[in-house]
């Protein structure tokens, strides 16, 4: 499997795997995945729009923080007035 990005790489406390934020492609956004150890399977964790950034484990490994970012984008369009000089 290819990545076109990958960062933010947390061990889980068993060693069973990793968390890492992530991309197949430059067109998805950033995600949470989970790698298993040694095999290096991969399962997405969040499935959105949104891109996840700074994943953390607290040392317990029971707890994970990250920053999701929300894009919010819309399209305007409209007709100007005729200015009409009498």
């Amino acid at each position: 499997q290819s990545w076109s990005h990958i960062s933010r790489i947390n061990w889980l406390k068993d060693g069973s795997g990793f968390l890492a934020i992530g991309k197949e492609t430059e067109a998805t956004p950033l995600q949470i995945w989970r790698f298993a150890y040694p095999s290096v399977e991969a399962v997405q964790i969040t499935n959105d729009s949104n891109n996840y950034g700074n994943l953390s484990l607290a040392a317990d490994g029971e707890t994970l923080a990250t920053i999701r970012s929300d894009s919010v984008e819309s399209l305007w369009s409209f007709t100007p007035a005729k200015n009409e000089l009498t």
